[in-house]
């Protein structure tokens, strides 16, 4: 295949992922990053960010009124309908964790990148007894939110040991 090919191939895909998921959400943000990247900066930002060109934020509807399945149900479809292409095209293309899906299927990699090892062992060196908890935080693996059958993760209930 030319090159010519490979980058319309690219550009081709690009352009089904970001339709597909302007077509099952109810708004999209995108907007152009391309931030700085200084060398030598070591901090806990997802490297894919000092690289990257752009940032799509997705919002998908649910009623105010909703069921714990019709909550799934929108869940769902943010997850695997709206940004599983994204995140199929872009594998280690990263996510913001403030604005995140709140069941980010591989939120190690996609939130820090490759510092997430440094990161984890700095949290276990320095809070051995994961007395710091945060949702999708460094090191939150071993925990779970028991909030019963809301359809969707929520942090105001029992905080339990995996």
């Amino acid at each position: 295949m030319s090159f010519e090919s490979q980058i319309f191939c690219g550009l081709s895909l690009t352009y089904v992922c970001l339709s597909s998921a302007v077509d099952n959400s109810l708004r999209i943000g995108l907007y152009h990053q391309a931030p700085a990247n200084p060398s030598k900066v070591i901090n806990s930002v997802n490297p894919a960010f000092r690289v990257e060109a752009a940032m799509l934020i997705a919002i998908v509807p649910v009623a105010a009124n909703s069921t714990p399945a019709q909550l799934a149900a929108g869940s769902k479809q943010l997850t695997d309908v709206v940004l599983g292409p994204l995140r199929d095209l872009t594998p280690t293309g990263g996510s913001y964790g403030n604005e995140a899906d709140p069941v980010e299927p591989n939120w190690q990699q996609d939130f820090w990148g490759a510092n997430y090892p440094r990161l984890l062992s700095i949290k276990k060196k320095w809070d051995p007894t994961d007395l710091f908890y945060v949702h999708h935080g460094v090191g939150s693996e071993g925990w779970y939110v028991d909030d019963g059958d809301r359809g969707v993760p929520t942090q105001d209930g029992k905080l339990c040991k995996v």
